[in-house]
């Protein structure tokens, strides 16, 4: 998947922080910044409620993080807003019609697990991926 570009208010994150929180943060930018931490900023040169700093955000690590509830959500969401007007087969009959009942029915699960692939855990992840490389002997 592509990169999502974010802009964060940095001043609002540091403003959310706990005391603790912001303690480290001191801490990191002290040894971060060595000798230049303390020096005086020039008159006219830092404007607190314009600091914004960018970073690329990879949609699969937001995706890991996210719980199945809210990827329920996600899901649900971008449905309805894009709702199913592609020509794509929207059921599993109509993907594997003509076939035999065994494999309609294999389609049926299939599709299920298609659906529903962006909730699937990790550990539902691995267990579908070693069913295949199972011997079918």
């Amino acid at each position: 998947m592509s990169d999502i570009r974010v802009t964060v208010d940095v001043t609002e994150l540091v403003d959310d922080l706990n005391l603790n929180e912001k303690r480290k943060l001191v801490e990191y930018l002290r040894e971060d910044m060595e000798e230049e931490f303390g020096t005086p900023i020039p008159d006219g040169e830092y404007h607190p409620r314009n600091l914004e700093a960018s970073t690329y955000v990879d949609i699969d690590d937001i995706l890991w993080e996210a719980s199945s509830w809210d990827k329920q959500r996600m899901y649900e969401d971008l449905k309805e807003e894009f709702g199913d007007d592609d020509d794509s087969p929207k059921t599993p009959e109509e993907l594997f019609s003509g076939g035999t009942y065994s494999e309609q029915e294999f389609g049926t699960v299939l599709h299920k697990l298609w659906e529903d692939r962006w909730l699937l855990t990790n550990e539902q992840k691995a267990r579908i991926a070693a069913i295949t490389k199972e011997s079918f002997v």
